[in-house]
């Protein structure tokens, strides 16, 4: 991040990001953007936005959501119904705290860091 004060938000998302997309076999397919302006330094919560397949039929807007207070990252797929966009959970870090009930990600979980340790989606 540019600000050193947004630090937070690279600590949370980074763990996230190298879990779902190994560099070795998959790169994240979509930048996130942060806000154009910096964050406030007291900042709790930020919304990162991003495009999956940019310029297809298939692409799909995101939407993460991370939480400075809870530590956690929630993925939102935008899916359009009626002229209208409607937010998708699709992954949360912490289950426990999730606004959805998501399938657990099952699987050895030992390695994993404490972020992303109770992951759903």
């Amino acid at each position: 991040t540019g600000v050193a004060h947004e630090q937070w938000v690279f600590d949370l998302v980074a763990p996230v990001i190298r879990i779902l997309y190994p560099e070795e076999q998959e790169k994240i397919p979509y930048q996130l953007y942060l806000p154009e302006t910096p964050l406030d330094p007291e900042a709790t919560h930020v919304r990162l936005l991003g495009v999956d397949h940019p310029g297809k039929d298939d692409c799909t807007f995101k939407e993460v959501h991370v939480s400075r207070v809870w530590g956690t990252v929630q993925v939102f797929n935008f899916i359009s119904h009626g002229r209208r966009l409607f937010r998708q959970l699709v992954y949360c870090s912490n289950a426990a705290l999730s606004l959805a009930a998501l399938e657990p990600m099952l699987g050895d979980r030992s390695p994993l860091p404490e972020v992303v340790a109770r992951q759903a989606g």
